[in-house]
């Protein structure tokens, strides 16, 4: 068990500056140190049993923080819709371009985080998806040929939220939809990877958050969107909210 120093009452508020920042030492906004003052009261009440409670100068203090805090920009989903423009504007007789296409599809089923398949920048961490943890799979999720494939099944190694690196498998099952489909999105990498220049340990290749971003902004504004409200962030929304409409597995390591 790994060891944390306490905070006693009168130390709360001076936790805040350490709140305030983030990894990059840039302020966090109002929600967010919201949320890390959440963990620090529950990590307290379940550890020793202490409730820590805040002053009215902490209070007045978080309020100033608030204001001081940016609107909260929502993000709108990518729905099934915008993935068939973002598909037409694609060529997938070039590889990039089917890298892209396959990635996108296998963000939206399988809701991942940029980091779990996409290279963010000069980093990549250490559980994004590998080419080898990815396979067409049969109705229970076991390994089976292409042309007797019914689902797809990924392993992911870790996650941001993922604290012991337990990792897990997730298998979706096919839609018979022949452009937006898990299956129809690892056949579309089995192709690129035929290819020398994009071979690559992962399913993803070099593909980075900010090319995949930019496709979204670029279909946004082919139909006169704000692009501002599409991020990679967006995928996993628009995959969250067609989840109950799709058949998918998850299972623990």
């Amino acid at each position: 068990m790994f060891s944390v120093d306490m905070l006693s009452q009168d130390q709360l508020p001076e936790s805040t500056q350490h709140t305030g920042n983030n990894g990059a030492n840039r302020g966090n906004t109002f929600s967010t140190i919201k949320l890390k003052l959440a963990s620090i009261r529950w990590y307290h009440k379940r550890q020793i049993g202490i409730d820590l409670t805040t002053s009215p100068d902490f209070t007045i203090l978080l309020q100033g923080i608030k204001r001081l805090s940016p609107p909260v920009h929502k993000l709108q989903p990518i729905t099934p819709a915008l993935l068939r423009l973002l598909y037409r504007q694609l060529d997938l007789l070039q590889p990039q371009h089917r890298l892209l296409w396959g990635s996108v599809l296998i963000g939206f089923f399988f809701l991942l985080r940029r980091s779990e398949y996409l290279r963010i920048g000069q980093t990549r961490h250490f559980y994004c998806l590998k080419y080898q943890d990815a396979f067409f799979s049969d109705a229970e999720g076991k390994p089976t040929h292409e042309a007797n494939a019914t689902s797809v099944t990924i392993g992911l190694e870790g996650a941001k939220n993922d604290q012991f690196g337990r990792g897990a498998w997730r298998t979706m099952h096919a839609l018979g939809d022949p452009v937006i489909c898990p299956v129809i999105a690892l056949r579309h990498f089995k192709i690129v990877q035929k290819k020398p220049a994009y071979k690559s340990p992962y399913l993803c290749g070099d593909l980075t958050a900010t090319m995949v971003a930019k496709s979204f902004k670029a279909t946004a504004r082919s139909i006169g969107v704000p692009e501002a409200n599409y991020s990679t962030h967006s995928l996993r929304i628009g995959g969250g909210h067609c989840a109950p409409e799709r058949g998918s597995e998850q299972h623990g390591n």
